[in-house]
């Protein structure tokens, strides 16, 4: 699988007649008050706001053997997750605090276009999760799992002995029962996993507004998430065929050297076809999927180190980027708390350094031209 990302982009600010608007607008982030703490920003603080979300991700991504995320929202810089890329030097708390006060303004401040990317995003990435989902499924992975877990059977008595494991048990001076008990069970822990696994890819669209609120960040965010799928689709979901190959000539040589009666050979025989017409149809599958195109937040018609909400973007246009905005309120530091995150917003988004306009002249700036050229390639490790 591949995913290239090139951008060329012009942003314009636009200053209208009788008074001085930034291109985005001030923001204010909403916190929770009272004990126990209630209301704040839905999209940071609500159940499925960013918050929340961040460590239903940490567990979820650990389950599917995804590695190198912190435990800690509060510690988590995610920008520097995949190189080249060093991180930006702003907590993604912060940033996704400045992410969250825009979409909770958005009908009031004029951001529409803000909330339209990030709809368009939570679509990219719950369009990516169903296509794996849809993998899965068309290559009968729920069938292949029950047959897995038949096969390789019981020891009994309760549930009734079968497949290898019940042989394995009746015969047990047999030289195959070893292996027989070793691929029995190998193949009832596989069966469930592989079995279940079209049916609970789905549930990773609740952590939709959390992978489309970081992606659209900045390009390096960008580049760190589709790292993050890439590794998902490209290696652990994968992993989960690695030893097909092998699992299904050893079925066939215990079909035909173990003496075993019909119709555990014949048994063996399907379940090794079908694991390797499953695991041909799922790596096809796989890798004909391309990594989601996410928008970045603020920046329309293309991509650019001005990105409005990243560190080293310039959000008010007052020449302070958002980083000397975050260590200016002291960002990042032990005392980290939602009132410092309210007042990186605050500080980041004020725009009253603007000198007034006065007449009826409209003035069209061209600003921030900038290039990020060449392709970001994820590649299979």
């Amino acid at each position: 699988m591949k995913k290239t990302s090139c951008a060329l982009l012009t942003v314009a600010l636009l200053i209208a007649a009788g008074g001085a608007n930034a291109a985005l607008p001030p923001l204010q982030l909403e916190i929770p008050t009272g004990d126990p703490p209630t209301g704040g920003c839905s999209y940071v603080f609500g159940t499925s706001g960013f918050d929340n979300q961040f460590g239903t991700v940490i567990f979820t991504l650990g389950l599917l053997g995804v590695e190198g995320f912190p435990e800690s929202i509060w510690v988590a810089d995610l920008d520097t997750v995949a190189a080249p890329m060093d991180g930006n030097g702003i907590l993604d708390v912060y940033e996704l605090g400045l992410l969250g006060a825009a979409l909770c303004e958005a009908d009031s401040k004029d951001l529409g276009d803000v909330l339209d990317q990030f709809n368009a995003n939570i679509a990219q990435f719950t369009g990516l999760i169903n296509a794996v989902a849809a993998v899965f499924d068309g290559a009968g992975a729920s069938a292949l799992g029950a047959q897995m877990i038949a096969v390789g059977g019981s020891p009994g008595p309760d549930p009734p002995a079968s497949g290898l494991l019940g042989w394995a048990a009746a015969n047990p001076s047999n030289p195959c029962a070893p292996g027989a008990v070793e691929m029995g069970a190998g193949l009832v822990e596989n069966g469930l996993i592989i079995g279940s696994i079209a049916g609970l890819l789905p549930t990773l669209n609740i952590l939709a507004p959390w992978f489309a609120g970081m992606a659209g960040l900045s390009s390096e965010m960008q580049l760190t998430l589709d790292a993050v799928l890439g590794d998902l689709i490209e290696d652990q979901l994968p992993g989960l065929l690695a030893d097909i190959d092998e699992m299904a000539a050893a079925l066939q040589g215990m079909a035909l050297g173990c003496g075993m009666p019909e119709p555990l050979p014949t048994d063996l025989n399907s379940l090794a076809a079908n694991l390797l017409a499953a695991k041909a149809a799922i790596e096809a599958g796989l890798g004909s999927l391309v990594l989601p195109d996410f928008e970045i937040y603020g920046v329309l018609g293309g991509k650019t180190t001005e990105e409005p909400f990243s560190a080293l973007g310039d959000y008010n246009e007052d020449d302070t980027d958002n980083l000397g905005h975050y260590v200016a309120v002291g960002g990042g530091g032990p005392g980290n708390t939602n009132t410092l995150r309210a007042a990186y917003v605050a500080a980041a988004t004020s725009n009253q350094h603007l000198m007034p306009v006065a007449g009826g002249i409209a003035l069209a700036l061209l600003a921030g031209m900038a290039a990020i050229g060449g392709a970001l390639v994820i590649r299979k490790k």
